[in-house]
């Protein structure tokens, strides 16, 4: 998080439903049948905006909070800030994914990043990517 002196404020913050994604591409069958062990589930299944992992969790090397846009926009409303823009880190392709050919192509690599960059702040994929960018500025 950063504080800029015309009063921006810029931050990353996990992303709930990101993170979640990776659980296919990573195969974390592990994670899924104790997943409780690991992230307050029920959280998740409420669709709260802000959830917790446990800190004895074997899954995350810190206790950390996820957040959805939703509720990365409810914390940063309630402590007085006026969002002016939210986007994500990684909209369209998750940390995991195996994309040789596409790294061994310079054309696909450049258009895979023409499209990232295109939509990073697409209102229907801010919660997809691993991590919620967000620059506000305090009222």
């Amino acid at each position: 998080m950063m504080m800029f002196p015309e009063g921006l404020l810029f931050l990353s913050v996990c992303s709930l439903y990101g993170t979640l994604r990776l659980l296919g591409p990573l195969d974390a069958h592990t994670f899924l049948e104790q997943a409780n062990d690991h992230i307050d589930w029920e959280a998740v299944l409420r669709h709260e905006g802000v959830v917790y992992t446990r800190p004895d969790s074997p899954e995350f090397h810190q206790p950390l909070v996820m957040f959805s846009s939703e509720g990365l926009r409810a914390c940063l409303t309630q402590a007085r800030f006026e969002i002016n823009m939210m986007a994500s880190s990684n909209p369209i392709l998750q940390a995991g994914n195996k994309i040789p050919r596409i790294t061994d192509s310079e054309q696909a690599s450049s258009t895979l990043t023409d499209l990232e960059v295109a939509l990073y702040t697409c209102p229907g994929l801010v919660d997809t990517g691993e991590h919620l960018i967000a620059v506000a500025r305090k009222l």
